[in-house]
């Protein structure tokens, strides 16, 4: 698991409400791999979102009892890239912050 909880160090506080604007999510697909004896559960999620402008850092809600263990950012042009999650303290937002800059 990839986190740090200094967003603030990119120049982007976590919002305080809602997720900006200029990335929008507009559509969802996960895969679950749940077992009935087990507390805990494994799965992954796609987020297409669409970007109206470059964004440093892709906020998104994230329970904190949630683990990442690995997260990447690609763009309609194929670019794929890492990116390094963030986690704010007490909050329940969850940021992407892609390697190399905004995509």
């Amino acid at each position: 698991m990839v986190c740090t909880a200094v967003p603030e160090a990119w120049g982007q506080a976590p919002p305080a409400l809602r997720i900006p604007g200029a990335v929008s999510p507009v559509r969802y697909a996960a895969t679950l791999r749940l077992i009935p004896a087990e507390e805990e559960f494994r799965g992954s999620i796609r987020i297409a979102v669409r970007a109206d402008e470059a964004a440093p850092t892709i906020w998104l809600h994230a329970t904190k009892e949630m683990t990442i263990e690995r997260a990447t950012i690609q763009s309609t042009t194929g670019g794929k890239r890492p990116a390094k999650v963030v986690r704010p303290a007490d909050t329940d937002w969850l940021g992407l912050v892609p390697a190399g800059g905004p995509l």
